[in-house]
């Protein structure tokens, strides 16, 4: 695991002190080592947290002629079948590293070498015999590759910052991004908030030849979802060999290694799965945040019961005014998931005593584990009910729930007037087009409403043969899991130099889920319902049937008030606004917030961080 950066001239040598720069702003990436390599017009650098080969495995490294050298971020699960199948072909070794297997694909396979590869990763090939430069980054974006290209040339680098520092790159921001970071509380992929900065997209290579014009990108894998008939008892026997496949893979470690335990049912999964496998001594960590009213530390204990494993557990009181800064800091860019703090903690929590560990994530987006799919496919059913007979349920709803439901159940009858695609696009937005709008400055308002996005609906128009429920899957997959959930781990992870894996996201369980019956995730009121017919003779029963909760923390409460200072003097404030907000708008969301009269937390803390980061950039 690593950080790693790069610089691809149109003109002149590349000078070392611009990928000294750039390395040294991912230091936390990789404490362990750092690297460098500059031939001509081409250079890369990386720092490495070394997990594999600790002696040996120094990057860049190099081919046996010394013209291709590798540097890569993540990590090569099946190294050693390709090690072998290239040693037969002739290929010599070095090191024991995974990171080797890449440049000797590279001289079998040319710009196909990501076929061949079981993994997370980001990496960048300098073929300097050949002045070209090829960089690749995994199926699903696990891992990140932030590139820029302009008249300079191509730079890139595994966070925003690293780029930046290359000094040959603006640090404009997109109005577009803006706009679209209100709406989602991050900037969908391959954007940034910045205007010369994207993401290369997950499952592409991007090929840089000196004398070739620009930077040219090449796709080598799509996820196809086409949901086919199978037999039950087939699916679960098959997925649970794919997940059992998985976790021993990467088991593989010179490093202490762990388990994220959330007492949910993914990660639990993947815990019973690592003490199937022999992992030992299995070691297992949980953080409990009991004022957010979703601790989850029993279920965790009875998994760590059930399987024997070392339990280490914690409650964090998160002091936000103190944390949110640096998290800021360390994101990049404007980011505004809350949980990012309680991922943190728990990272940094389990980097005490272990280098690498698992976890569930991915589980949701594979098996339809969240609920605003569940509740825009109950809105679109209940909109086949006449209006007056709907009207009349959510009025009698509204008496026995309380005030408190009344806003969600006025929204879910809007939403049973809408196609489930709109419906569920609506349950991803924080703030919607009016409420930005009213929310942007004059000065940005128009570029923003020119360059307005709409990835999660651009998913469902590509697939209009398919049922709303898989449709659905395919945005989470597309959309939500790369810029939100990988995005978070990889830097929350990365931010206490800890290494997180994603069994749940290898690309042969994924591309197996895409094709099943949407009925065999979602069945009736029972999520993930294949997942847990593989997890019944893994967990214990009370694990199966406890109600998914959420990993955050009460952001209406804490807006409402431990942090009123903070959004005073961030918000209210002189520097309120910075040119991008309208005054008066984020005076009016944060009063009636306060007031009661509407729940502004999650648009408020969007705010915060923002202007954070504002500030930061400075």
């Amino acid at each position: 695991m690593c950080g790693i950066c790069g610089v691809a001239l149109r003109e002149g040598r590349v000078d070392e002190r611009i990928l000294l720069r750039m390395r040294e702003t991912m230091t936390h990436r990789g404490p362990d080592d750092a690297g460098l390599h500059a031939d001509g017009p081409l250079g890369i650098a990386m720092r490495r947290l070394s997990i594999i080969d600790l002696a040996g495995g120094a990057q860049p490294i190099f081919s046996e002629c010394g013209r291709v050298a590798v540097v890569c971020n993540g990590e090569i699960y099946n190294f050693r079948q390709l090690r072998d199948e290239l040693t037969q072909r002739g290929h010599r070794f070095s090191t024991n590293s995974d990171t080797e297997v890449l440049v000797h694909l590279y001289e079998e396979r040319g710009d196909d070498l990501c076929d061949a590869l079981n993994g997370m990763f980001a990496f960048a090939v300098l073929d300097g015999a050949r002045r070209r430069l090829v960089v690749g980054r995994d199926r699903l974006g696990i891992k990140p590759l932030y590139y820029s290209e302009g008249p300079a040339g191509l730079v890139f680098g595994s966070e925003p910052a690293a780029v930046l520092a290359s000094g040959l790159v603006p640090d404009d921001i997109s109005a577009a991004s803006l706009d679209e970071y209100l709406r989602h509380l991050y900037v969908t992929e391959p954007d940034t908030i910045y205007a010369h900065i994207k993401r290369l997209p997950p499952g592409h290579v991007m090929i840089w030849e000196d004398g070739g014009g620009a930077a040219r990108q090449k796709r080598y894998w799509e996820l196809r979802f086409e949901p086919r008939d199978v037999d039950e008892g087939e699916a679960a026997e098959a997925l649970e060999s794919l997940i059992a496949d998985s976790v021993r893979r990467r088991l593989v470690s010179d490093v202490p290694l762990g388990v994220l335990l959330s007492g949910g049912l993914d990660s639990s999964t993947v815990a019973a799965m690592m003490h199937r496998a022999g992992a030992a001594p299995l070691r297992t960590f949980t953080v409990g945040f009991a004022e957010a009213g979703q601790d989850e530390r029993r279920y965790a204990r009875v998994l760590a019961r059930h399987i024997g494993s070392r339990h280490d557990e914690m409650v964090a009181s998160p002091d936000a005014t103190e944390l949110l800064p640096k998290l800021v800091e360390l994101m990049g860019e404007p980011f505004a998931d809350p949980s990012m703090l309680p991922t943190y903690m728990v990272c940094r929590f389990a980097r005490r005593k272990v280098t690498v560990v698992l976890g569930g994530d991915g589980g949701d987006e594979i098996m339809a584990g969240y609920s605003w799919a569940h509740m825009a496919l109950r809105a679109a059913r209940f909109g086949r009910l006449p209006l007056s007979l709907r009207k009349a349920l959510v009025a009698a709803g509204k008496v026995a729930m309380g005030r408190d439901a009344r806003p969600k159940l006025d929204r879910f009858l809007s939403d049973s007037s809408l196609p489930a695609s709109e419906g569920f696009a609506r349950r991803q937005t924080t703030l919607s087009a009016a409420e930005r709008d009213a929310l942007l400055d004059p000065g940005v308002l128009g570029e923003a409403r020119r360059g307005r996005r709409r990835r999660i609906e651009e998913v469902f128009d590509s697939l209009p043969g398919l049922d709303d429920g898989t449709r659905m899957l395919a945005a989470d997959t597309a959309v939500y899991l790369p810029g939100d959930i990988l995005t978070k781990v990889d830097r929350m992870s990365m931010a206490v130099s800890l290494e997180a894996r994603v069994p749940l996201l290898d690309h042969r369980i994924v591309e197996y889920c895409a094709g099943l019956p949407f009925d065999l995730k979602l069945r009736g009121r029972t999520s993930k319902y294949l997942l847990k017919r593989v997890a019944a003779d893994l967990l214990p029963p009370e694990l199966l049937r406890q109600r998914k909760h959420g990993f955050s923390i009460p952001v209406r409460e804490w807006t409402a008030g431990p942090l009123r200072d903070m959004i005073g003097d961030l918000l209210l404030g002189p520097e309120g606004g910075s040119g991008l907000l309208d005054r008066d708008g984020v005076r009016g969301l944060v009063e009636d917030h306060w007031e009661g009269r509407r729940d502004g937390g999650y648009a408020i803390w969007a705010l915060m961080v923002l202007q954070l980061w504002l500030r930061r950039r400075k």
